[in-house]
């Protein structure tokens, strides 16, 4: 091979990986774009609402039927998969081969309330147009109900559940979906969780926690602090940590490059946001945003209005309060930790791991 040949070759080898490209430009057979469905990801009630559009579409006719005739039907779906539609006051008939292995793979449809026996596996979809109840250790894959839902103790959720009044959570129940609620989700104590959303969402009792007394308040002014203060539009900026005293008063938006503690009885009117730590004391108010790149403590009593912010862990101690029934906002986080009788309004999503104690 000589050296012209051997420079075309080389050519022919570097234009290779481009040869796809250029035959694209020339013909245009790819031209529209992907098509991305994101509605599952940014609205929480997506499946439940599509799955009540399925139950009206496929299952009318049955339905109408059932009540004439007030017993149960069963039959089979178009993908192979069995159906079950529970007469009113009827109660749920298993297979004997159901039964012993407590597993059972058909979807059940009531056309009133759902009452469900413990410890069984549910690997298809629940409905009722009432209430579903069920016992201990029932493990689910998806429901949905035109009331109120219950779960038992010990029980698992795999995808989502949705109640157009309230879901009620017992204690140690594991909720791997997404848990949508109309009226209020009211959960107790030693439950893992990863995304709720409802209009109130009380943690660990079912009563909410009491309103915080307002406690007299001295206002700050940047150069009260203790540290250099960059002013600009609303904004003091720190570019160090900041200590804020007790029963300080602000009026205006924080940025703290370093760690921030809002000190007790403190109220913020403005968000905060801070690159490390942030922690806020027991009985402050924050009627803004709260925002760290890090670990996020709320203490015992603190009512914050606005989103609820941290790549990395949120703590919220007893008795506080998260946004309001007129603003519902959200907490997010890769892992969110709860003690008992906090309230929520809005969304609470928790990336990883979310618990109540």
């Amino acid at each position: 091979m000589n050296v012209v040949s051997y420079f075309i070759l080389l050519l022919l080898l570097l234009l290779l990986p481009f040869v796809p490209g250029l035959l694209e430009i020339r013909r245009k057979q790819d031209a529209q774009p992907l098509r991305v469905a994101r509605n599952y990801d940014v609205k929480v009630r997506y499946f439940a609402n599509r799955f009540r559009e399925y139950i009206r579409t496929h299952f009318a006719g049955q339905l109408s039927t059932m009540r004439s005739q007030a017993r149960t039907l069963q039959g089979e779906l178009e993908d192979g998969s069995h159906y079950c539609l529970v007469a009113r006051e009827a109660a749920i008939a298993f297979e004997r081969a159901e039964r012993e292995a407590q597993v059972t793979t058909r979807m059940f449809i009531a056309d009133a309330d759902l009452t469900l026996p413990g410890a069984m596996t549910y690997l298809n979809e629940l409905y009722a147009s009432g209430t579903i109840t069920g016992a201990d250790e029932d493990i689910y894959r998806a429901m949905l109900a035109e009331a109120d839902i219950t779960l038992g103790q010990d029980s698992m959720l795999l995808r989502w559940m949705h109640a157009d009044g309230e879901i009620r959570i017992a204690s140690g129940c594991v909720l791997y979906g997404r848990v949508s609620a109309d009226k209020r989700i009211m959960i107790d104590s030693q439950v893992r969780f990863r995304r709720l959303n409802a209009p109130e969402i009380l943690f660990g009792s079912n009563t909410p926690p009491p309103q915080a007394t307002a406690q007299p308040r001295q206002e700050i002014q940047p150069e009260d602090l203790a540290v250099e203060v960059d002013i600009a539009a609303g904004r003091w900026l720190i570019e160090d940590d900041l200590d804020l005293a007790d029963n300080s008063c602000v009026h205006a938006n924080l940025v703290v490059t370093g760690t921030l503690r809002i000190g007790r009885n403190c109220e913020i009117h403005g968000s905060i946001k801070s690159h490390k730590l942030l922690h806020i004391d027991s009985g402050c108010a924050i009627h803004g945003s709260v925002v760290s790149m890090q670990a996020i403590q709320i203490s015992t009593g603190c009512y914050l209005k606005g989103p609820l912010i941290s790549e990395a862990q949120v703590h919220i101690d007893a008795n506080c309060r998260i946004g309001s029934v007129s603003l519902p906002t959200t907490i997010t986080a890769e892992d969110i930790h709860i003690q008992a009788n906090c309230l929520a309004h809005g969304t609470v999503w928790a990336r990883s791991n979310g618990t109540l104690s």
